[in-house]
């Protein structure tokens, strides 16, 4: 009788694998599913692996992704937009801090596009006139910042009141064709007294009744 083959450590270890690449062959549903499991069981630590390798070989990466979005163009597509669709909030607040990070350069570059792109520029100067009340309530807040007339304690209910009086302000105007505008009841820079910019403290008045009470005032 035949002695049975008697095999080394390392012939064990080989034979193992291709008895595995034969199985996951043989069996594509299952070796996908065994792998679906064992991401899920072991998510975070195969996340950090996964970013440690990225931060010691970024060109492996960037190779690998690129190949990636030229094989897989429409499906990484959907799922950006997929992805854009459930983190419109998370966008907006990093859009905003980065806004409120970068302000000198955005707006050093909005005011070099607006004198180097017509195209640009119509595009702001239409805006501007689709949106008086947003240009009229961010000058205005601006304005009141400078001299510092606008409290730290007014709450976001008081600012989307602040915000009413100047769209019902831009809708008189575009309905009635009279210039419609908020007028502070107690001046930011009054003679012998200054209000602050707050809801309680604005009115609306027409351009020419906003006039004549400065004239009155003085």
């Amino acid at each position: 009788m035949a002695r049975p083959k008697i095999y080394t450590e390392e012939e064990l270890k080989i034979r193992k694998i291709e008895r595995n690449k034969l199985y996951a062959l043989n069996n594509p549903d299952k070796e996908k599913a065994k792998f679906k499991r064992y991401r899920e069981k072991h998510k975070e630590k195969i996340l950090e692996r996964e970013r440690l390798d990225r931060l010691v070989n970024p060109e492996k990466y960037k190779d690998k992704q690129r190949k990636y979005l030229e094989n897989n163009s429409e499906k990484a597509k959907e799922n950006r937009k997929t992805w854009t669709e459930n983190n419109r909030d998370k966008i907006r607040e990093q859009n905003r801090l980065n806004s409120l990070k970068n302000r000198k350069q955005i707006n050093l570059r909005r005011k070099t596009r607006r004198k180097t792109d017509p195209i640009y520029r119509d595009k702001c100067n239409q805006w501007s006139k689709d949106n008086l009340d947003k240009r009229a309530f961010s000058g205005a807040k601006r304005r009141a910042a400078k001299i510092n007339a606008t409290p730290n304690w007014l709450s976001k209910e008081d600012w989307i009141t602040i915000k009413r009086f100047y769209k019902v302000s831009a809708f008189l105007t575009d309905k009635t064709g009279i210039k419609y505008v908020v007028d502070h009841i107690h001046p930011l820079q009054g003679k012998d007294i200054c209000g602050l910019h707050v809801p309680w403290n604005l009115q609306i008045l027409t351009d020419a009744e906003n006039t004549a009470k400065g004239i009155n005032i003085l």
